[in-house]
């Protein structure tokens, strides 16, 4: 069982990312930005089309969030999206008619 202090950290974490991920969505619809997943060196590297870097554990919490959609160009059948834009009106809409 956890202590109130560990549940406090845990919540504070989430917070955090809650809150960078949602200003991040934000950012990238203001500016009509992708998310973009390279791999350098077998590692995952995060960063939106400006050039700016993600932290792994912001740019995973963004696509749990269910904010983004893929734009479903994975290099082997079963992995990863390359690329994912923030979710808004005129994808939904298109997502429907698929």
């Amino acid at each position: 069982m956890r202590t109130y202090l560990e549940t406090t950290k845990q919540n504070r974490c989430l917070d955090k990312l809650n809150a960078e991920a949602a200003s991040t969505i934000g950012e990238m619809r203001r500016q009509n930005l992708t998310l973009r997943l390279e791999y350098a060196n077998g590692h995952e590297r995060w960063s939106l089309s400006d050039g700016r870097r993600i932290e792994r554990d912001v740019a995973q919490h963004m696509l749990a969030g269910g904010g983004l959609i893929a734009d479903n160009d994975a290099l082997f059948p079963h992995s990863l999206n390359q690329t994912y834009r923030a979710r808004n009106v005129l994808n939904q809409l298109k997502d429907r008619r698929i």
